[in-house]
């Protein structure tokens, strides 16, 4: 089946600990890369001053979709997702 993997990068926190923290706190469901000098962030070309920020990438690793700021909606991601499952199983 299809799958969908989830990944958080964090760039505001100096330290890791305050990161690990949240995540354990809210249950994060997701692992995160903890990139305090931002250097995670070049290959999706995001500002700084855009976080949060999410990014969709296709199964050939490409962006296939960009949210600047908040997801407005849980429906929203999902209809992205699925948009772009759906690309790239009949692209071939």
């Amino acid at each position: 089946g299809d799958q969908v993997t989830f990944l958080g990068i964090n760039i505001r926190d100096p330290d890791v600990a305050p990161a690990q923290a949240y995540a354990r706190s809210y249950e994060v469901p997701y692992s995160s890369i903890h990139s305090p000098d931002g250097e995670a962030l070049l290959p999706f070309s995001i500002p700084p001053r855009s976080i949060p920020s999410t990014i969709v990438l296709d199964a050939q690793g490409r962006i296939a979709a960009t949210i600047m700021g908040r997801v407005p909606s849980k429906l929203t991601l999902t209809s992205i997702v699925e948009t772009v499952l759906s690309e790239g199983g009949s692209g071939g």
